[in-house]
């Protein structure tokens, strides 16, 4: 056993070093990027201006020309109102509330508009304003909302806005792209997307080896006399039994994390399809007219309900006039719920306006309603109506073991209070020690790799 072990650790050296430095190094490049963060000067979503429907033109006129609209929404830009009407392949058109014309590129001065408002910077002559309709490098999967339009400042950043909600996506620049190029290419080989066999079975026998070093590494220690070991060869296996723990715990969780998010594996979110808002005259649109005459609005939205009636919502409301009834958010989740959970019974439901073990920072989108139905855990935003997440009973224990085993947010605890500086104290103590132990892991490898060669020479 002992022979064994000893010669395929040291055979090993090779293939692990190279996976173990890419790991490491791009594991040490998302604190880096976690720190450099841009943050923009403003973060709530703009309000819309009293009185924006005041001498508006006939919303139901417009719809009838229209098919496919899942939602009209009152917006402010260029010094005016424009409905924006949302369709059901998530594009988009605009048109002049007063006027009732239809606005030629809408969307891109919309963009401009909501750039300059949350980073009050001047955009960048002469670009397309090009329209992102899925993940890469460039936009990354963690930001969660699709379409967004990109917009590049003169000073160098670019600003990915999601439209559609008004909502900033991300704000980036060059280094942090490349970055975030380098962590996708070297930490989850990004690059083999497209065989998704292939890039998991890669990485779980790189991950299998690793672990096998370790434990080799564990029993080798124990089992080789201390005083054959000497010089670098005594560091290498000291290093090595001290960083063994903290190793064993990223290479678990990698494994668990690989096999169970995989799009091969994991159960992809489906998108739940919603009623075409169809008006027969402008009753709901005189209500909104007189709702927001005299008081600025966190939002003013037009949909329609599963019936087929008109509903007015604003951010926390929503008005539906058929029935002369006014809706809390809670009531209008639970006529979602059948759409989007399907008909199984509800255990528990409550609003959730922060991360947690079960809905962590990855999901982005808050607030959301956390439903406890069946055996699983749903979380639905209202907003979009649609599911932010389906919580299995192994996705949160994935969940856990890669916040907790992978990420390390364990080490949060150590810095007591909940306000923002201790947070911040929190993340900058846990990206020091995870930036440390990368580092340490590394020179463990070099170290490796030079007690191979000398005793090889010998």
């Amino acid at each position: 056993m002992f022979k064994f072990l000893l010669t395929w650790h040291r055979r090993l050296k090779w293939p692990v070093f190279l996976f173990l430095f890419l790991w490491l190094a791009s594991g040490i490049s998302h604190p880096i990027m976690s720190m450099m963060k841009l943050r923009p000067p403003r973060k709530a979503v703009p309000t819309l201006e009293a009185s924006s429907l005041t001498g508006a033109s006939s919303l139901s006129a417009i719809l009838a020309k229209t098919k496919s609209v899942v939602e009209v929404r009152v917006v402010n830009f260029a010094k005016s109102s424009y409905y924006q009407l949302i369709f059901a392949d998530s594009s988009v058109k605009y048109y002049d509330v007063k006027t009732g014309l239809e606005i030629s590129n809408g969307d891109q001065v919309y963009a401009q508009h909501l750039a300059h408002y949350y980073l009050q910077g001047p955009a960048k002559a002469d670009q397309s304003f090009p329209l992102i309709t899925e993940y890469s490098h460039e936009y990354p999967r963690v930001s969660k909302l699709l379409p967004v339009r990109r917009i590049d400042l003169e000073d160098g950043r670019s600003v990915y806005l999601h439209t559609q909600s008004s909502q900033l996506a991300l704000v980036s620049n060059k280094t942090q792209y490349v970055f975030a190029a380098f962590f996708g290419l070297a930490h989850t080989f990004s690059f083999l997307d497209g065989v998704e066999y292939l890039r998991v079975i890669i990485l779980t026998l790189a991950l299998l080896a690793i672990g096998f070093m370790i434990v080799s590494g564990i029993y080798l220690f124990f089992k080789k006399a201390r005083s054959v070991r000497k010089g670098l060869a005594s560091w290498h296996a000291t290093g090595g039994l001290i960083l063994s723990l903290p190793l064993f715990l990223l290479f678990f969780s990698g494994v668990f994390h690989l096999l169970l998010k995989s799009p091969k594996v994991s159960e992809p979110l489906t998108r739940n399809s919603v009623p075409e808002l169809v008006m027969k005259d402008d009753r709901a649109l005189g209500f909104a007219t007189e709702l927001s005459a005299n008081a600025e609005l966190s939002g003013l939205s037009f949909i329609a309900s599963s019936s087929g009636e008109s509903l007015v919502r604003t951010h926390d409301e929503i008005f539906d006039l058929a029935k002369e009834d006014t809706l809390n958010l809670e009531d209008f989740v639970k006529m979602l719920i059948p759409r989007i959970v399907g008909q199984v019974p509800i255990k528990e439901m409550r609003l959730q306006d922060h991360f947690s073990a079960e809905y962590g920072f990855v999901n982005r989108l808050l607030p959301v309603w956390r439903i406890e139905a069946g055996e699983n855990l749903y979380f639905v935003d209202a907003k979009s109506r649609q599911l932010s997440l389906k919580l299995r009973s192994i996705d949160y224990a994935e969940g856990w073991s890669f916040s907790m085993l992978h990420k390390w947010h364990f080490l949060d605890k150590l810095i007591p209070g909940k306000g923002f500086k201790a947070k911040m104290k929190a993340r900058m103590l846990r990206n020091g020690i995870v930036i440390g132990v990368c580092l340490f892991s590394l020179i463990l490898c070099f170290t490796g790799l030079i007690v191979g060669k000398t005793r090889k020479l010998k």
